[in-house]
């Protein structure tokens, strides 16, 4: 089985994953910029890795431009963030990126990573600023907002082998 894992990392933590899943699956694993001279017909197996961002996971429009060469494969998509995994606006996310039809082809999978604002871009960080500020004055927060309250401070990794634990047991189904 030749299994193709793509990813786009702005901070490091989705890189991260992606080579951890190449330690324990055999693939060919790249960054998208370096994927476009990979022939993806050749793989039985496409998985893409972003950072989620405002909601947003980072460079899916790379595996969403090509759905429709990879009929017939096994596609997943596998997005880190640092919200925790059982906070209910993950699952949101993930529904405001794809269509129903995409869901359709694609399963998902959700890596709790962290937040590094060494490696962040200017607007990434005012844009952290902001939502902290927000969550911050929220009222009744929820036990999840309460604990992405406190980290947003600072940079923090809860990157975590455990959470491939899911994706390596799709990959290896077949």
């Amino acid at each position: 089985m030749n299994i193709l894992v793509v990813y786009s990392t702005k901070t490091g933590f989705t890189k991260r994953y992606a080579q951890w899943i190449k330690e324990v699956v055999p693939c060919t694993c790249v960054e998208a910029k370096e994927a476009e001279k990979l022939e993806i017909g050749n793989y039985d197996v496409i998985l893409y890795g972003g950072g989620f961002y405002a909601g947003k996971i980072h460079g899916v429009e790379w595996l969403k431009s090509r759905l429709p060469k990879l009929e017939g494969k096994r596609t997943a998509v596998f997005a880190t963030g640092a919200t925790p995994p059982e906070a209910p606006e993950v699952e949101k996310a993930i529904a405001q990126n794809f269509t129903e039809e995409e869901l359709g082809k694609i399963s998902c999978f959700y890596l709790r990573s962290g937040i590094n604002y060494e490696n962040m871009d200017w607007k990434s960080r005012m844009m952290m600023k902001v939502f902290a500020k927000m969550m911050e004055k929220k009222k009744d927060k929820t036990e999840q907002e309460k604990e992405m309250a406190s980290h947003l401070g600072s940079s923090f990794d809860a990157a975590d082998r455990k959470y491939l634990e899911p994706l390596i047991r799709w990959v290896q189904e077949r």
